[in-house]
Parts: C-alpha cells; sequence; structure tokens
C-alpha cells in the first residue's frame, strides 16, 4: 500500500499542496510551525477521518475557511489503484472511495492503513492500558476481518450488562447478557492472543535492529483468569460488580506490558530507547500485516529525530527504508541523516506552508 499522489486543500497553514510521494521514504523537512506535521496530518485524515492533533476536524480547517478536503490516490500490492477523497465542511464529513460515499471510517481504514508514531507514542508504555488495547484492537482489525464484528458485539453486551447493573438490584437483567457477553470475550481474547503471538518474533528482530538490549519480551494479560470461562466470573462476582457499577473482567480489561530484562520498559530505559521499542512495535505490526494480508501500510513519523543521537536516528532511518513500507519522515533539516545511504528516498522541503520536492535528493 501507498500513496501514489496527495492533494490538500485548507489544512491548517498549508498551502493548497500537491506532491507525488515514492514508494519508499519520504523526508519531509523544514523550520518549526512550517507545517511539516499538518503534512503528515491530512495523510492521517485520509485514512481516518480524524486528527492525531485536534478533537474535531473543524480545527484543521485553515483560518477563515469552511470546509477542507484530502484526496490521495493508494495503490494496493496487486497493482490496483483507490482514489479516496475526505470533504470536509462544518458539522459534516464526506468520505469517497474510487467515487462512491463510504458509510464507516472503518470501510475507509481497510483501505489506506496508517501507522502514527509522534512525540505523543511514549504514551503507549507509559500510561494506562486503554492505548494499548488499541494498539492490539487495529492489528487484530487488518489481519482478521472478522474481527470487528465479534469486538462490536462484545461492547454491546458490556454497555448492555453495565448499565442493567447500574439500574436492577436483583440482577436479573444484567444476567441475561452474561452468556453473550462471555461468548463474545473468549473470541476476541483467542484473536488478540494469536496476534500477540504473531506479533513477538517480528518485535524481537526490530528490537535487535534497533537497540542494543537484551532479554524483551510482552506479557499479554487478556483481562481474566483465562483458566475459568469470563462466565463464571460474572456470576460469581455481579453482587461486586453492582456495587461498582460496571464489569470488573473481561477483554476490556486486557493488556500487554513490554519488559526489559524482567522490568517494565517505561521503568528501565531511556526515553531514547522508549522511542525505539514504540517504533519496534509499530514495524512489527506493519511486518505481521504484510505477511498476513499481502498489503502494506503507510508509517508516519513526526519528527525522528527528537530524542535520538546521530548513530540511532541513522539506524533507524536506513531500517524504515527496509520495512517495504512507504514512509513520511518529518525532521528540522535533512542533514540530521546519512540520506545517500537510503537508496530511493525522495525529499520535501516544507517553508512558510509551501511543499516543494528536492530533487535528486538523496538518491
Amino acid at each position: 500500500m501507498s500513496l501514489l499522489h496527495l492533494g490538500v486543500r485548507n489544512i491548517r497553514n498549508l498551502i493548497d499542496t500537491d506532491i507525488s510521494p515514492g514508494s519508499s521514504v519520504n523526508l519531509v523537512y523544514g523550520a518549526n510551525g512550517s507545517g511539516k506535521t499538518s503534512l503528515l496530518e491530512s495523510i492521517y485524515v485520509l485514512g481516518h477521518a480524524k486528527s492525531f492533533r485536534a478533537s474535531r476536524l473543524r480545527y484543521v480547517i485553515r483560518r477563515d475557511d469552511n470546509h477542507f478536503s484530502v484526496a490521495g490516490k493508494a495503490q494496493q500490492r496487486s497493482g490496483d489503484i483507490t482514489p479516496l477523497r475526505i470533504d470536509y465542511q462544518v458539522g459534516q464529513v464526506q468520505i469517497y472511495a474510487n467515487k462512491q460515499p463510504l458509510k464507516r471510517t472503518s470501510e475507509l481504514a481497510q483501505r489506506l492503513p496508517i501507522i502514527l508514531i509522534n512525540a505523543d507514542s511514549h504514551r503507549l508504555l507509559e500510561d494506562g492500558p486503554r492505548l494499548r488495547r488499541h494498539f492490539m484492537d487495529w492489528g487484530v482489525f487488518h489481519v482478521e476481518h472478522s474481527y470487528l464484528p465479534v469486538w462490536k458485539r462484545y461492547y454491546r453486551a458490556l454497555r448492555q450488562r453495565n448499565a442493567a447493573l447500574r439500574r436492577d438490584s436483583n440482577g436479573s437483567v444484567d444476567a441475561a447478557w452474561n452468556q453473550e457477553l462471555s461468548q463474545t470475550a473468549t473470541e476476541v481474547h483467542l484473536k488478540r492472543q494469536r496476534y500477540i503471538e504473531r506479533l513477538n518474533p517480528e518485535f524481537f528482530y526490530y528490537v535487535n535492529e534497533l537497540l542494543d538490549i537484551e532479554a524483551t519480551t510482552i506479557a499479554y494479560s487478556p483481562g481474566w483468569p483465562i483458566d475459568q470461562p469470563l462466565k463464571e466470573f460474572l456470576v460469581k462476582g455481579a453482587a461486586q460488580d453492582r456495587q461498582a457499577g460496571y464489569t470488573r473482567f473481561g477483554p476490556h480489561r486486557a493488556d500487554f506490558i513490554v519488559r526489559v530484562n524482567g522490568i517494565p520498559a517505561e521503568q528501565s530505559v531511556s526515553r531514547g530507547q522508549q522511542k525505539l521499542l514504540i517504533c519496534a512495535l509499530h514495524l512489527a505490526q506493519a511486518r505481521v500485516l504484510d505477511q498476513e494480508r499481502g498489503a502494506g501500510c503507510v508509517v508516519l513519523v513526526d519528527d525522528l529525530a527528537a530524542e535520538l543521537d546521530p548513530r540511532h536516528r541513522n539506524r533507524l532511518l536506513k531500517l524504515l527504508a527496509r520495512t517495504n513500507q512507504q514512509v513520511f519522515v518529518t525532521a528540522t533539516e535533512h542533514d540530521l541523516f546519512a540520506v545517500d545511504q537510503c537508496p530511493g528516498i525522495r525529499m520535501f522541503h516544507v517553508e512558510q506552508g509551501r511543499v516543494s520536492t528536492v530533487e535528486n535528493g538523496g538518491t
């Protein structure tokens, strides 16, 4: 999967932009505030119909305008090309693929899988389990297309049971959801477990390529003691659940922990090493998707050089060039990297919102 063309209109400080990215590494450089991150944001919007920088799309619109659009041509490994387009006016978003409207953002995500690594990515290790569950679900969703329906069934049953717990004192209503919750929980768990098992060797590969550390492990927790069916915990713990007002066990409590020498990574490695571990996790995701579905994805890395010394930033850039994925990297200067060691790299300079292609840059 790669973008052959990207067209951006009325997004933040970007001058209306049309570029033809390369299929490997695209290095986007320019001064702070020039519009580099806005270019990555535009790509992200094209794949998600939402922003990673703003809670609402209306905040993405360039000042004094009331709409924006992002269009691109996504090429599959088979060679098939799918035109994609997002049109937004305040209060309304329209999504198109092959000029036909899409009703669900999940349909868009399947057509243009996007992985984002930015300044907030450290939260994957440092924050609570919600982001790690999202990480797992993104991977399983793209590898197993049957996952989304069962995931939705589980969370629908969970919402219904939680509502019943808060209003039903005798437990007759919440008990009615135990069977559905238990059945779908098992399916969600098994798919997540298979995914983590598949992810592990790829993660270890990238850790070895990027870091000089050993004994790195991923420990997956399903959200309840898996030696017993979830239904037993729901029945036995119903009174405590009603007291708490929510279901205390299940896949919605799942998590995974990255450990280095038996210690959680966020407590044992530097911030720069954390960044490389997170890159290893996301690149492993891309590799699993590639191997399982024969589909690549677009990898966005905002401010790659931050918190990395020259040796490790060049190590990461060269590895990105070998991933067989389309990659967009931002930096303040192109000479922060040994670009001559990355065949096929394409460079773009952003200055005061204007994006220009740098001819023969690093090729």
